[in-house]
């Protein structure tokens, strides 16, 4: 055996380590961001889950304001949980109104007029116009993730006879 045989003797694998190496670091590598992917991922879906009940309570206020009101009318954002516990194993969200706001639900007043729509708001000799609703409502997840959110809706006014 000469000197150069001798020297390149064990040179395949030192090779063969350091390739063994750096493909074990890529893997390690590639697990943490997989996992990162996941956290932000379950993140992202109790947000959104949070702004659906959110929706969902912003949804009965449209279904209260269908039936004619006044800005007399005394109304609340109402509060419930969203489906039941067999597809929410780990706790429902919940919606309702949100405590940092005074007034969750209130009449702003009169929608401005808007004759571009034309619409007609005489029904036999009810007359109704368009209220303006102010909406805070909130949504959270059993994990604490929390959406809020405030909307204006219209909601009808009537009155009996022409003015």
């Amino acid at each position: 055996m000469t000197d150069r045989n001798r020297r390149e003797a064990g040179s395949a694998l030192l090779v063969a380590m350091m390739l063994l190496v750096l493909m074990g670091l890529i893997g390690l590598a590639a697990l943490q961001t997989v996992s990162q992917d996941r956290q932000v991922a379950g993140y992202q879906n109790r947000a959104r889950l949070a702004l659906y009940a959110a929706d969902a309570s912003v949804a009965l206020v449209s279904n209260l304001l269908r039936d004619p009101k006044d800005c007399s009318t005394a109304l609340v954002v109402p509060s419930g949980n969203l489906g039941d516990s067999t597809v929410f194993p780990y706790g429902q969200p919940s919606y309702g109104p949100d405590p940092e706001v005074a007034t969750p639900l209130k009449c702003v007043g009169k929608a401005p007029a808007d004759p571009s729509l034309g619409v007609n708001l005489t029904w036999g000799r009810a007359r109704f116009q368009s209220l303006v609703w102010e909406v805070h409502s909130i949504g959270q997840t059993a994990d604490g993730s929390t959406a809020r959110v405030e909307t204006r809706q219209t909601g009808l006014s009537g009155s009996q006879g022409y003015n």
